[in-house]
């Protein structure tokens, strides 16, 4: 960041039918030469002070209605816990 934002584009690959979505380690076939959709960008321009980010806040389990995660991916399943427990270690003494 000496030399200005971190920046990212963040893009969807759409799935197609028959594409696996119970392992997130395994590619799809010809996934490089999908049509990506635009989402954003993403810009990190400093690093705040810890006291402004409630870290607890985010747990990826959380959708809002009418979202749903994938219910056959056991990696999503397990995220929420996992950060749970990386939280309470990161705040003991």
């Amino acid at each position: 960041m000496a030399k200005g934002p971190v920046v990212f584009d963040l893009v969807a690959i759409p799935g197609q039918k028959g594409d696996p979505t119970n392992d997130p380690t395994l590619r799809w076939d010809d996934e490089d030469n999908r049509a990506a959709a635009p989402l954003g960008r993403i810009a990190i321009n400093a690093i705040a002070p810890d006291a402004t980010c409630n870290a607890f806040s985010f747990l990826p389990g959380n959708l809002a209605d009418g979202i749903a995660g994938p219910t056959d991916d056991p990696i999503f399943a397990a995220r929420s816990p996992a950060y749970v427990v990386s939280l309470v270690r990161r705040k003991a003494p």
